[in-house]
């Protein structure tokens, strides 16, 4: 075993820079501390600092100004994908906008798959996930994992590798929303946000189970949307339906100037 070089140490310093970023809910413009407060809280060289924040600019993911120190910045979606940072950097209705639009194009059709495709296993796994939100709510709240394990089962059942590739970041990422959802509706075991949680997703289950792939295609067009204006809600943007927002953006971009009132 190779003893531990000094690019290790910088990409140490780069996940923990990261993982600040993350818990820390810091957004596009917030000031990172200076250099030599992180060599001293990380107990690191300055050097190491200073590559690990070359490395992160390269990426997108901070803007080093000259004099003035180094700012989260707001990198490309994929690289906001690889590092599990989408919710903190979601600083505008559209980005969440966009962001259901791209999963309003791949999950529908994956359940409606999954309502053919799922095994007896497949299933187990859904209703193993519902348990323990519904433990969980007993208890007031709903955590992120037992979600992102439901809606893994759900598009794994669907049978096809790349598109469950492609999609699951996007969930997994958009569910990690729901503590900020859960204390901007300020949730307890009786509280109307929790039994919704529970209801929206035993209706998708149900739907898959159902066997039915028009049935289980239009519950999770019903999950995604209703998920979208519960974000809205939690994020404090103004709350318009997903058609809405979808049809907005793709006419602004185009040039377009609608009077269509959805």
């Amino acid at each position: 075993m190779e003893p531990v070089g000094r690019q290790s140490v910088t990409n140490v310093v780069v996940q923990r820079v990261i993982e600040h970023i993350r818990s820390a809910n810091l957004r596009p413009g917030d000031k990172l501390p200076p250099e030599k407060d992180l060599a001293r809280d990380l107990q690191v060289s300055r050097a190491s600092v200073r590559e690990a924040m070359k490395s992160l600019a390269a990426t997108g993911m901070v803007e080093m100004q000259h004099g003035l120190g180094t700012f989260v910045a707001k990198p490309s979606v994929l690289t906001l994908l690889a590092h599990g940072l989408f919710p903190s950097y979601m600083s505008t209705n559209e980005d969440l906008s966009d962001i259901t639009a791209a999963r309003r194009v791949f999950e529908p059709e994956m359940t409606a798959m999954a309502a053919i495709h799922a095994t007896p296993a497949d299933l187990a796994a859904m209703a193993e996930a519902m348990d323990t939100m519904d433990a969980q709510v007993s208890r007031g709240t709903i955590e992120s994992q037992p979600m992102i394990d439901f809606h893994h089962a759900v598009l794994r059942a669907a049978g096809n590798q790349v598109l469950l590739e492609i999609t699951f970041p996007i969930i997994r990422l958009l569910t990690e929303l729901m503590p900020r959802i859960l204390s901007a509706f300020g949730a307890t075991p009786n509280s109307g946000i929790l039994q919704h949680e529970i209801a929206m997703h035993k209706e998708l289950f149900e739907a898959v189970r159902s066997g039915d792939p028009e049935v289980a295609k239009a519950a999770a067009i019903h999950h995604i949307d209703d998920a979208f204006l519960q974000a809205q809600r939690a994020l404090g943007f103004q709350t318009q339906t997903a058609d809405s927002m979808v049809f907005a953006r793709t006419t602004e971009k185009a040039g377009v100037q609608s009077q269509v009132d959805y």
